[in-house]
């Protein structure tokens, strides 16, 4: 099952008292901040940058609108917010403990990859070494990058309330 990654603000709190927006300027803003995330965003095959989207836009009266940009790819929350032992603390879990996840085979007996920065124990084995053939994998997990986070703050003016990534 997928994580889908998603930004949730608020536009409009700060200049209710001045004038409205606009759905299109809403829509404006929230089109900049997906456009920058999508441009944060790692690329090592283009799907997480090109399933960020705009996901929600609802009207919340007086000028106020509620804004979801959401990042579908399966890999989205984990490239956000790290894994394994890179991963940041939930507040929704609290006393979880974040610790390297086993990888399995799936289709094959063995797990076939190129892994150049092996350990000198690993480089001894390998008998195609930078291949490296072995039956399971302790990955310690992947840093975030926050680059939603990121794309947020870079785009936040007075306009903005209620900033939260949300993992759903």
């Amino acid at each position: 099952m997928a994580t889908t990654v998603r930004a949730r603000g608020t536009l409009g709190a700060e200049m209710k008292r001045r004038a409205q927006l606009s759905k299109a300027e809403a829509v404006r803003q929230a089109d900049k901040v997906a456009d920058r995330a999508r441009e944060l965003a790692p690329k090592k095959t283009g799907e997480l940058a090109e399933s960020i989207q705009v996901s929600q836009i609802i009207d919340l009266g007086e000028g106020l609108w509620r804004i979801e940009i959401s990042a579908l790819a399966p890999h989205a929350a984990a490239l956000e917010r790290g894994s394994g032992i890179h991963a940041e603390a939930d507040p929704r879990r609290p006393g979880i403990v974040a610790k390297p996840y086993m990888i399995l085979p799936v289709n094959r007996q063995m797990l076939a990859f190129v892994w150049p920065g092996a350990p000198d124990k690993i480089k001894e084995t390998a008998q195609s070494f930078p291949l490296v053939v072995l039956p399971w994998v302790e990955h310690p997990g992947v840093r975030g990058t926050g680059y939603l986070r990121q794309a947020l703050r870079e785009n936040t003016t007075r306009t903005w309330s209620q900033i939260v990534v949300v993992m759903a």
